[in-house]
């Protein structure tokens, strides 16, 4: 969901149909349907109305520019999860093993932090310098400088079965 010039747009992945529905939030119409790859999970919104879905059937990560046209796709091997920082046009990929970062203008992997046996979880803090990626058979979490990808910390035994992340308003808490 965002609210596109004070209006909401919700955007809803129909996995059995691979195509994403744009519906209207105040008059519940729907705007356009987009066919996408296959099992649309994750669905990011970035500064700029722009829209990013990753598709972990076929490794395939969706752009839709803020006009609701198909502006990309990119072949980049996932999981589903996925996180954006637009600012500094850099794309997260997690793909189980790995984290490959990617460049959002070019398409070309810039890096890719390995280690993980079940990477299933990212989230960026809310200045985008660290990325925290959750492994979900270890049960930790390792956090990432966004300058220069270096490991910050590791937290272990994050819990019986992590399955996400959630970071505080002021990060405070995990």
């Amino acid at each position: 969901m965002f609210n596109k010039d004070e209006r909401t747009i919700y955007y809803i992945s129909n996995l059995g149909k691979d195509k994403l529905s744009i519906i209207d939030g105040n008059s519940y119409s729907l705007i356009k349907d987009i066919k996408i790859a296959p099992r649309p999970q994750e669905i990011i919104v970035d500064e700029d109305n722009n829209v990013y879905i990753a598709s972990d059937r076929k490794g395939i990560v969706t752009f839709i520019e803020n006009s609701y046209e198909v502006s990309k796709n990119w072949d980049m091997p996932n999981n589903g999860r996925i996180r954006v920082d637009s600012k500094s046009q850099i794309i997260y990929v997690c793909n189980t093993e790995e984290v490959c970062i990617y460049n959002l203008k070019t398409g070309e992997k810039i890096k890719t932090l390995k280690g993980f046996f079940i990477a299933d979880g990212l989230e960026l803090d809310k200045d985008k310098k660290r990325l925290f990626v959750l492994d979900i058979f270890q049960n930790e979490i390792k956090v990432y400088d966004t300058l220069n990808f270096t490991l910050i910390k590791s937290y272990k035994n994050v819990g019986p079965a992590p399955v996400s992340i959630l970071i505080d308003k002021f990060e405070e808490h995990i």
